[in-house]
């Protein structure tokens, strides 16, 4: 008998001869060649259908010892048919082969789901999710299978869209993290949709399609939290108010990636109340504020090579800015809360390497201290050069912190600048 191995290879490869070849040798067992499995624990079928070679698939599924029913519904890696891993791929010529097969169950194929819970059409949605770089070949594509798994004579479309795997992923939710916009459009745009209950449905952790795009945060993803604050069905005002099982909104969640985009989204949207969703902390207890000078100095996301910066911060301050409050003594505190995650991140110390004029990091400094941040109160915060000149020259304009002039006053920054120039130095050589 041949190597399955080499049987399953000569299938992904395309390589009909060959697959013919060892099918039809005549020590071949060829039954049990049709549902062999290569390492991975896949069959011939499976990979030839991720692949796309639809003519080894006719040959495999025609042979006269093929149980092709059999064949059809049998998982492989993963527990993924036939068809779901075409449909990962966006097989659409695969996926018509397998679902109008004479022996096929195309009802009960659809429906069937991997060993995640997910059935084909949202792998269809999840093909390639998270590359923001498609040809407008590859997105065609992968529009076509969603269209085609939706449309098909035997799908129950409604089901479809109503399924969520394990986790709680859905097809719109997906399709809205990996930001697939037009597949987010033509969900909730589908005869059978129900966009309503897509939009407010919730994923095991208490993440919607709004919160999972905003955390991703890019450009298509931006596009596709705008679509589902617009659409007629939808809550705008609940959505952006809902938190997560952390307490995490769609605000917190895109601040935690220093994603502006959307944040300006949310914060600009008609509905927003943007007061109110800033007032709001996680369960670990952190503001919108925080998080944001968390990310520009590198707590979160510390692995992420991506350019810091403290445009989020600065973007959230401005807006705190447009409605001042009373600087009590709980203002203080979160200012000078947000002063000390800015001062102590793993990225803090090039923010503050330098105190030439930095326009964002300058201005953000410069509100907090208006805002009545207590330079001194935060660890490292009164050691940093930066701060001490942005806070003497507060003092010396006469623009105490909301007239709060024991936080900055021109005696005490003089006596930390005193303490700052009296530390010892290293005698020249």
């Amino acid at each position: 008998m041949a190597d399955p191995n080499d049987f399953v290879y000569a299938a992904e490869a395309g390589d009909v001869d060959e697959v013919r070849r060892l099918l039809d040798h005549p020590s071949a067992d060829a039954a049990a060649l049709l549902m062999a499995r290569n390492g991975a624990g896949d069959t011939a079928l499976q990979v030839a259908a991720y692949s796309g070679n639809v003519d080894v698939m006719h040959l495999l599924l025609a042979h006269p010892s093929a149980d092709a029913a059999a064949m059809m519904i049998d998982t492989g890696l993963e527990g993924a048919s036939a068809l779901i891993q075409a449909a990962q791929m966006s097989q659409v010529d695969a996926m018509r082969l397998l679902l109008d097969h004479p022996a096929a169950d195309p009802a009960a194929m659809l429906m069937q789901t991997d060993d995640g819970g997910e059935i084909a059409l949202i792998q269809a949605v999840w093909s390639d999710a998270g590359c923001h770089s498609y040809s407008e070949h590859d997105l065609a594509r992968r529009m076509a299978a969603i269209r085609f798994l939706l449309n098909h004579p035997s799908a129950d479309a409604g089901a479809m869209l109503r399924h969520a795997s394990i986790g709680g992923y859905t097809s719109l939710l997906v399709a809205a993290w990996s930001g697939f916009a037009d597949a987010v459009r033509l969900l909730l745009e589908h005869p059978a949709a129900d966009p309503a209950v897509m939009i407010k449905h919730v994923k095991e952790n208490g993440r919607t399609s709004l919160l999972e795009a905003a955390e991703a945060g890019q450009g298509s993803q931006v596009d596709a939290m705008r679509l589902l604050l617009d659409h007629p069905s939808a809550d705008p005002g609940r959505m952006l108010m809902h938190a997560d099982g952390c307490c995490s909104t769609a605000l917190l969640l895109a601040a935690s990636g220093g994603h502006v985009d959307a944040m300006l989204l949310l914060l600009d949207h008609p509905s927003a109340n943007s007061a109110a969703m800033m007032a709001i902390r996680s369960s670990e207890g952190a503001s919108v504020l925080t998080v944001a000078a968390e990310w520009a100095v590198g707590v979160t996301f510390p692995s992420c090579r991506s350019t810091r910066s403290c445009a989020p911060l600065l973007l959230l301050l401005r807006r705190v800015a447009e409605e001042p409050q009373p600087c009590d003594d709980a203002q203080q505190a979160h200012m000078s809360e947000v002063m000390k995650a800015l001062c102590q991140g793993t990225r803090s110390q090039a923010l503050f390497a330098s105190d030439q004029p930095n326009a964002e990091r300058d201005e953000c400094i410069r509100l907090l201290l208006e805002f009545g941040a207590d330079i001194f109160a935060p660890a490292l915060a009164c050691s940093r050069p930066v701060v001490l000149r942005i806070a003497r020259e507060l003092s010396q304009l006469g623009r105490e912190p909301y007239a709060c002039a024991q936080l900055i006053n021109a005696a005490v920054v003089g006596m930390a600048l005193t303490r700052q120039q009296a530390k010892p130095r290293p005698n020249a050589a």
